[in-house]
């Protein structure tokens, strides 16, 4: 019970939302709905192989691992645009495992900090961009910035990422409850936005 609670329970929200739902959306802002024809990928699909890889990883002494919108923005910065890349970089991981084995951690030792604060970079970007361009083409840019400014305070404040999702999904509720059924905090504001623009 206590991994539950110390590890699994603060980790699902993080991992929901980065290994979930962000990298769908990322993926198919970079590479179309799949719906429409597209390679992006599905929240069904890759909800199931974050579960069945740490479900049998396990078993093997594989750490709990996923998958990221920060790896599939930096890979595709860097020329990644199919399932091939990814292949490669796994041969190529289990190729210098296996050759090196543990003087692979002594060259990790070695390995300049500078180049990986350039990749984080170039990923940090390209995640930046993506989000600029999803605000962009909101016909509510105001009400979007709502609960992602609350979610980030409310993890600054409190350090605490699980409450800030927490947070941040509050908001976004109340805000859609005051846009359907104009109840709750936000109900005046959808109001004054309905009577603005002459709806």
């Amino acid at each position: 019970l206590t991994g539950f609670f110390k590890g699994a329970l603060p980790q699902l929200p993080l991992t929901t939302l980065n290994s979930v739902v962000s990298i769908c959306a990322l993926s198919v802002d970079l590479f179309r709905d799949p719906q429409e024809g597209g390679k992006g990928v599905s929240r069904v699909s890759v909800a199931s192989s974050v579960g069945f890889m740490n479900v049998i990883g396990c078993w093997f002494g594989g750490m709990p691992a996923c998958h990221g919108a920060g790896g599939l923005a930096g890979q595709y910065k860097f020329g990644a645009r199919g399932g091939c890349s990814i292949l490669m970089l796994g041969v190529a991981k289990v190729v210098l495992a296996l050759v090196l084995g543990q003087s692979l951690d002594v060259a990790m030792d070695y390995y300049p900090r500078v180049v990986l604060g350039v990749l984080l970079l170039f990923s940090g970007v390209e995640l930046a961009a993506v989000g600029l361009r999803a605000l962009l083409k909101s016909s509510a840019l105001e009400d979007d910035m709502v609960p992602a400014l609350v979610t980030t305070a409310a993890y600054l404040g409190v350090k605490n990422m699980a409450i800030g999702v927490c947070a941040g999904i509050l908001v976004s509720s109340l805000q859609t409850a005051a846009d359907r059924w104009g109840v709750g905090p936000f109900a005046r504001l959808a109001q004054r936005r309905g009577a603005g623009c002459g709806c």
